[in-house]
């Protein structure tokens, strides 16, 4: 047997040769399997014999084993090769100038892809900043840098998380790629903002429908009780409510000053109050003067405004305009 153990004596895996495949390189296999174990590259990975008589040599494969153990166990020493201190400074440049061959040179002279950068240019933010969080923010092609941070074990999960920083600056390139590499789309921040709840108060329909398509949780709610219908609303973007009501969002509970089809009608936003009916905003419901919605839009002047509220509120305005819709684009498409 091989028995690898850390610097402090820790027995880490007990290998059986036996289970190996017979052509495959020992030291490779080992390498392999503390970089699985651990999240880190293979090449971070240092072995070494504890027992000078039996080396283990880099040709060594797995059918040869019994010319190194000889019939006894094996102890194997494993050393992790530490990372560069003090590039902070040149790996952020890099990632802000989106010269990607540096970032790579950087990379493999072992600069820390996940380096701290909480205190970098000055600033004291509350949580942990990484350089993948930078990449994310900075807009434009800069996925190839995203790309190898990741192959260098970049981490997405921290306290500011990479996809909601990308939605955060309507980075759709970046959060498009950062889902295909299996970024988690329901992790949230350090303030409890998930990456759908940011781009809903964004307005950006297009981050909305890549995360919506990725299965993000439409139920979400932020620290207020807000989901993310009420997020579009705070920005008064209607567009996203589109694709989050075919989601089957609703409107969350609200406690803040009235309901918000009450908010609507005082707008005079006939649409949002249609958009907040289909997703079961109920209009039966008062605020703190006793009112209902429609009393509320009752105070618009005109007849016609008055009486679309009254459509909008039965929920009649928005199937006819979404009816209307599906035959414009029947009539285009013939």
């Amino acid at each position: 047997m091989l028995r690898l153990r850390a610097l402090s004596g820790e027995q880490l895996f007990v290998v059986n040769p036996l289970e190996q495949t017979s052509s495959d390189s020992v030291l490779n296999t080992l390498r392999s399997m503390v970089a699985g174990h651990f999240g880190i590259l293979q090449g971070r990975v240092d072995l070494h014999s504890m027992d000078e008589s039996r080396p283990i040599g880099r040709c060594v494969v797995w059918q040869n084993s019994e010319h190194f153990l000889a019939g006894q166990d094996l102890d194997v020493l494993m050393l992790l090769r530490p990372f560069r201190s003090g590039c902070e400074d040149e790996l952020v440049s890099a990632i802000q100038r989106e010269d990607g061959n540096y970032v790579d040179r950087l990379l493999a002279s072992w600069v820390d892809p996940n380096v701290d950068l909480t205190d970098y240019g000055g600033l004291r933010r509350r949580v942990r900043w990484t350089p993948l969080c930078f990449a994310a923010q900075i807009p434009g092609a800069n996925c190839r840098i995203a790309a190898s941070l990741l192959a260098a074990r970049a981490t997405f999960e921290t306290e500011k998380t990479a996809l909601c920083c990308a939605c955060s600056v309507y980075n759709v390139q970046m959060a498009q790629f950062l889902v295909f590499c299996l970024a988690d789309v329901n992790r949230r921040d350090w303030r409890m903002d998930s990456p759908l709840l940011i781009a809903a108060s964004m307005g950006s329909r297009s981050l909305v429908q890549v995360l919506l398509r990725n299965a993000a949780d439409v139920t979400q709610e932020d620290g207020l009780g807000r989901g993310p219908i009420e997020r579009c609303f705070m920005d008064s973007s209607i567009e996203p409510v589109l694709s989050l009501m075919r989601a089957r969002a609703t409107v969350r509970p609200y406690t803040h000053n009235c309901h918000l089809l009450h908010q609507a009608a005082e707008r005079g936003s006939h649409r949002w109050v249609a958009c907040l009916v289909r997703a079961r905003a109920s209009p039966e419901l008062r605020d703190a003067l006793g009112h209902l919605p429609l009393d509320v839009a009752l105070r618009r002047s005109g007849f016609r405004r008055r009486a679309q509220f009254r459509r909008c509120l039965a929920g009649l305005e928005l199937e006819e305009d979404m009816t209307t819709r599906t035959k414009s684009r029947g009539r285009i498409a013939a």
